[in-house]
């Protein structure tokens, strides 16, 4: 069954180096497998190397969403009266633009009265990612989920204060 897996995986790398596109199915499968680790850290990389040099379409960039939503994602749903919104930036242009997406979050918070839940990463093509920003000015980005979540919930008033 493993060795199925492997050649089965294998079989659609060498589809994708010939440029052969994926299905929105089999582009979540196959990452779904990378997420879980199904694959040998080989195969994961042959995979994304394939897919940089034929370069992804819309139905595989969003398989490739869905695996990481399904299998990678920890959802939680804050209790808030305003409308929660969310903004991420893309990042990884390595062109050393500004990292709009975290000013612009900053600022609908301080001036529109944005209920926001801000996410990113950290830098990796550029200078300064979200959480690099974040932590600078004092956030704590390594605490639990459900730390993240009272949090929104009791900046917008709408989480029972504690003491």
């Amino acid at each position: 069954m493993i060795e199925d897996k492997m050649k089965d995986f294998g079989i659609k790398i060498t589809g994708i180096m010939r440029g052969r596109d994926l299905t929105r199915s089999e582009a979540c499968e196959m990452f779904r497998q990378m997420l879980i680790n199904e694959q040998p850290d080989l195969q994961q990389g042959a995979f994304l190397a394939a897919m940089t040099a034929k370069g992804p379409i819309a139905e595989e960039i969003a398989g490739i969403w869905e695996a990481i939503y399904e299998y990678d994602t920890v959802k939680v749903t804050p209790a808030v009266s305003p409308p929660l919104i969310e903004n991420c930036g893309t990042g990884m242009d390595a062109l050393n633009t500004f990292n709009i997406s975290t000013a612009a979050s900053i600022v609908a918070v301080a001036n529109g009265g944005i209920c926001m839940a801000k996410h990113g990463a950290r830098a990796i093509t550029s200078r300064c990612g979200a959480v690099d920003i974040l932590e600078a000015v004092g956030v704590n980005v390594e605490c639990e989920v459900e730390i993240v979540k009272r949090s929104i919930e009791k900046r917008w008033g709408c989480y029972p204060l504690e003491g």
